[in-house]
């Protein structure tokens, strides 16, 4: 027999109504009631189940059940769409590219469309990023100094010379830099910085300064988590030495 809910639709019927209107707890209850039927449909519930994960930011769940569902069937396009959604969300470019490149031929013309947008952010992810910075600097005291023009010491008095008391400057600040970071496959990743930023004041060359920064490291990155080791080197100048 089938089981039927109050309004005569059944099982099937109601997690496909569920995840239309995307009613996660009513779908949660309805997948715990059906996982134990003996004659339910096990692509369906993993299908559901993979989408309610999915909403839990249970990624890594989700791609395994939506894989499972395409090793029994891998001609459904639809969900390989899906699938390659999940994986790009998880930040497994690599994997997502690669199912959304099969899912497309099979897709309607307006689903292949919003496949090669995700292809495309896939590539924009993985590609150079560049940043530049430039501000307007003024400051009263660039050395730092304190404004007392006479120290008392071993019951003597001190002048203090021009150049130690504070100092104006202006100027600009800048800061460019360069990095990438190149999915390997899973969450790997391989990163790589190269970047400069420093200060020049006109009226007070002195107390320019530079510093020139190269890294290069490890990330992982999912939906949920990212950290990596990322060792870097750094050389800094200030007046040019």
């Amino acid at each position: 027999a089938v089981l039927t809910d109050d309004d005569g639709s059944t099982p099937e019927a109601q997690i496909s109504r569920a995840l239309t209107e995307q009613d996660w707890p009513r779908l949660t209850k309805l997948l715990q009631k059906y996982q134990t039927l003996p004659a339910r449909d096990p692509v369906l519930h993993d299908y559901a189940l993979g989408a309610l994960r999915r909403t839990q930011l249970r990624h890594d769940e989700a791609v395994a059940l939506y894989r499972g569902i395409l090793a029994q069937q891998p001609d459904l396009a639809y969900p390989r769409f899906d699938l390659g959604v999940m994986l790009f969300e998880n930040k497994q470019y690599r994997e997502a590219a690669a199912e959304l490149e099969r899912a497309k031929p099979d897709l309607q013309p307006d689903m292949q469309q919003l496949a090669d947008h995700y292809l495309k952010a896939v590539k924009d992810a993985q590609s150079w990023q560049h940043e530049a910075s430039l501000q307007y600097e003024a400051t009263d005291n660039v050395n730092s100094a304190s404004a007392t023009e006479i120290i008392e010491w071993g019951g003597r008095q001190w002048h203090k010379t021009a150049d130690s008391l504070p100092q104006r400057a202006h100027g600009l600040r800048y800061g460019v830099s360069v990095s990438r970071e190149k999915n390997l496959g899973g969450h790997h990743y391989a990163y790589a910085k190269l970047g400069g930023d420093g200060v020049a004041y006109w009226d007070n060359h002195d107390f320019d300064e530079q510093s020139l920064n190269i890294a290069a490291g490890y990330k992982n990155h999912s939906a949920a988590r990212s950290f990596g080791l990322v060792p870097f080197a750094e050389t800094n100048w200030l007046g040019g030495s």
